[in-house]
């Protein structure tokens, strides 16, 4: 009895729950973020908001280089890691500004919807280099900021709704808040020079995963920019809070396997298996509190009814979501990035075919359900790739 009660002490301070904390708090901050601008700004905001936030989730993959994947197999001291990661990304940021201000410039209808996309979309500078932040702290076993940094981002966000009077204000905000959360992580971590050279070979070596990192989240993030073209404003805006409440049903595997990537790397076969069970329980778990809570959310929250019924579809899929990040995330870990690769220009062709076709005839639910199915057919295949190719290579290294 006494060792069960330890347990359960100990529980809220131990890395995973942590983390698991601070994506419950980003999930919270998704949903206030998306349930301010509807009943603020309206539906059409959102879809402007949207346009910025397709550029945000590209950066946030773009920006890191591959980093995530590759530092923890890399052999050097963390503080030499630390210091490669920030100058690289930092970096960056010039050529971010001036790509983001073109993007801006060919997406918007007005100049202060330019204004709105440019702030929104630079805020996937930093998130990539929070995301690079956090792994370098699970490294190091520093796993509180992946909470703290979440809370920042909230108290950011009530500021702009108490004193935002205008989208682009509240934009500003939202990017002034991220830019704070994203100091309370590097602020705590230790750094060591590394030469020019060194600089260049990890750059040239990690780049390697940025193909995989891309080619995972194009297919899903392009779909805003192609309904765009087709649909009204406050629609995209409606597609855009079905993409919010899958990220947010998305998350707990996400939080969960990116605790475990670090052992993946050197784990044994009975590792994966156990951490396969663990993933489809939760996604099971994760499917009904999403068909549940969309309900509850499009109603009483976001006041647009047609959004829960849209998810009706995408939260049925949710278990194949589930594998396909998983079976992605193991593939890396084994090194089968040439297959992970391979696997990412065909998951991007197939979505490119499927989603024109069915935006083209049926709109708005033509991208739900496109969505979907390409879901469940990216789950189907990333397992059955890593079990006959991943699985091997694991097993391979452990004789």
């Amino acid at each position: 009895m006494r060792s069960t009660f330890s347990r359960l002490a100990s529980f809220p301070r131990s890395g995973p729950a942590l983390l698991l904390a601070g994506r419950a708090v980003q999930l919270a901050n998704g949903l206030l973020l998306s349930t301010l601008l509807v009943r603020r700004f309206g539906l059409a905001t959102v879809g402007s908001f949207a346009i910025g936030i397709a550029a945000i989730n590209v950066l946030a993959n773009v920006c890191p280089l591959g980093l995530a994947a590759y530092l923890p197999r890399l052999k050097q001291s963390h503080a030499q890691s630390c210091f490669a990661a920030l100058v690289l990304q930092l970096a960056q940021l010039p050529i971010v500004l001036a790509s983001l201000w073109l993007y801006a410039s060919m997406q918007a209808h007005d100049a202060s919807e330019h204004a709105i996309i440019l702030l929104v979309a630079t805020s996937g500078f930093f998130i990539g280099l929070t995301n690079t932040g956090l792994m370098l702290s699970i490294m190091g076993r520093r796993f509180a900021v992946g909470l703290a940094a979440p809370l920042c981002e909230t108290a950011g966000l009530l500021a702009g709704a108490l004193y935002a009077t205008t989208p682009t204000g509240f934009a500003a905000a939202l990017l002034g808040c991220r830019v704070v959360s994203t100091l309370v992580i590097w602020a705590g971590l230790n750094f060591e020079l590394v030469a020019p050279t060194e600089l260049l070979l990890i750059a040239r070596t990690s780049v390697r995963y940025l193909a995989t990192d891309i080619l995972a989240i194009l297919p899903e993030q392009s779909v805003p920019l192609l309904l765009a073209t087709f649909v009204s404003r406050s629609e995209l805006g409606m597609f855009r809070l079905c993409q919010q409440l899958l990220m947010a049903a998305d998350s707990p595997g996400w939080t969960f396997v990116q605790s475990k990537y670090p052992q993946m790397v050197d784990c044994e076969p009975a590792f994966f298996e156990a951490l396969t069970r663990q993933v489809r329980r939760i996604a099971l778990l994760a499917s009904a509190a999403c068909l549940v809570g969309s309900f509850v959310i499009s109603f009483w929250f976001f006041e647009t009814p047609k959004v829960a019924f849209l998810m009706m579809v995408l939260s049925g899929c949710l278990f194949w979501r589930y594998d396909n990040y998983f079976y992605g995330q193991a593939l890396r870990a084994a090194g089968k990035i040439r297959i992970l690769t391979g696997l990412g220009f065909a998951r991007l062709a197939g979505a490119a075919f499927l989603f024109y076709f069915a935006v083209l005839s049926f709109g708005l639910w033509g991208a739900v359900f496109a969505l979907a199915i390409l879901s469940v057919l990216s789950g189907l295949t990333y397992e059955r790739v890593f079990l006959h190719h991943g699985l091997a290579t694991v097993r391979e290294r452990v004789a």
